[in-house]
């Protein structure tokens, strides 16, 4: 295909930087870096288009932490603000035309594919083969050839002056080898390196059914020992083309369940792979138990993430043996100290004595005052949710405290969670 080139012009516009800046930003609101230079935004971001622009812009030194990632110790290497702003607006220009050029069947960190993808595509092909070939590259981003993934890049790209940039980031890491991760070019440059390796699948190995997401691949064929030969010449296409080794290379039936992408595959339903499964149970205990501290918004982000995951394969007994919705609920459902809203009349119930709900947590979703004969009494009514046995409630009161605590309460606030107390002679709410 031919090379490509004019797209210099493109990464040092305006609304390009913007546009990269909103995609730093994205979830990253409090940081002290992002706060910093956005309090000069536009001057602090011309100033760097047209450090970009100049010549002069080169990859920052990077700093360096260890992760632990299922039971595996990943360096992780960190650039300052300027630079991820620069690497998206880069790939804002380039991620497109690299995209086009791979297979279908490629499906890590590309928009419009993804793991779900991924997996709905080996759901679909494990009914129909007996056997399967699942690969995986040693070390894959730490031993990835520097000058082969340059050579793979200037196959595409023409433009001298993106190509210098792009050369800057590849080879940021001295030895040869490494493409770091973290470094947010990464996930491009791991599938733009492989890509070669896709084109061999299918093209000379004439391999029909085929999916990778990232350095992990699945080869589906009728026979073991069709399997076998494949297997054979991708090893070696790995060794001497990319560099690099296998770390797991295994021909098995299909029927003893594919492991790939957090799922395990089988011929007639698809279960959680147990790793996650552990990791899904841990989190939603620490967030019920409360010793997780962080914002609601994160915590039911959390939630809502993993649910959506498990909601793609055979989980109904583990999404409600943790009570998932009703953890959802109760995070939504605000502490009475923390609102104020007057609320519409009050839904029936069954009615209690107040005396029988002292300590008991709550959820009020309503109240009235009582009037007899058009006038105003000192009663009030409210109705509520016993939070531990889920009755609908109404009670009956004269408490000026909790008349006092509820009058001022937004309405658009309720239902909100209380306990009910008793100090003296007064009842309030806490």
């Amino acid at each position: 295909m031919k090379r490509i080139s004019k797209l210099w012009e493109k990464l040092i516009e305006k609304d390009n930087f913007y546009l990269a800046w909103r995609l730093t930003k994205k979830g990253r609101t409090k940081r002290w870096d992002i706060r910093k230079f956005e309090k000069n935004l536009d001057e602090n971001l011309e100033r760097l288009r047209q450090k970009v622009i100049s010549g002069n812009f080169k990859t920052s030194e990077y700093k360096n932490k260890i992760v632990n990632e299922n039971s595996k110790r990943r360096l992780i290497y960190i650039l300052p603000l300027p630079d991820r702003i620069v690497q998206h607006a880069l790939i804002n220009v380039i991620e497109d035309v690299f995209t086009k050029r791979f297979i279908d069947q490629t499906y890590g960190c590309i928009r419009g594919r993804g793991q779900m993808k991924g997996s709905e595509y080996v759901r679909k092909h494990i009914k129909k083969y007996e056997w399967c070939l699942e690969t995986d590259i040693k070390k894959f981003y730490p031993t990835m050839d520097q000058q082969i993934l340059y050579d793979e890049i200037c196959k595409v790209i023409k433009d001298k002056k993106i190509l210098a940039m792009l050369k800057d980031i590849v080879f940021s890491i001295e030895g040869g080898k490494n493409c770091p991760i973290g470094n947010l070019c990464s996930q491009l440059f791991g599938n733009i390196y492989l890509n070669k390796f896709d084109k061999f699948v299918k093209h000379e190995l004439k391999v029909k059914h085929y999916c990778r997401y990232c350095d992990d691949c699945v080869f589906f064929g009728n026979t073991k020992e069709e399997l076998f030969e494949i297997q054979k010449r991708v090893e070696n296409f790995i060794r001497t083309e990319l560099q690099q080794d296998l770390s797991f290379s295994e021909v098995f039936r299909t029927k003893q369940g594919i492991d790939f992408l957090g799922y395990r595959h089988f011929q007639g339903y698809t279960i959680l792979r147990k790793r996650t499964a552990i990791k899904f149970k841990r989190a939603m205990n620490k967030i019920k138990s409360g010793k997780d501290r962080r914002t609601l918004l994160e915590k039911l982000s959390t939630i809502n993430s993993y649910k959506g995951y498990a909601e793609h394969c055979y989980t109904y007994n583990l999404i409600r043996s943790l009570e998932m919705n009703k953890t959802i609920a109760n995070l939504t459902i605000k502490e009475f100290k923390e609102v104020g809203a007057k609320p519409e009349l009050p839904i029936t119930g069954k009615k209690v004595s107040i005396l029988s709900l002292f300590g008991k947590s709550l959820i009020i979703l309503a109240w009235k005052e009582i009037s007899v004969d058009n006038r105003p009494t000192a009663k009030i009514q409210f109705t509520l949710e016993d939070d531990e046995e889920g009755k609908i409630l109404v009670v009956f009161t004269s408490s000026s405290t909790i008349r006092k605590q509820l009058i001022d309460i937004d309405r658009a606030n309720f239902p909100i969670k209380a306990v009910l107390k008793k100090q003296g002679e007064a009842y309030y709410l806490e």
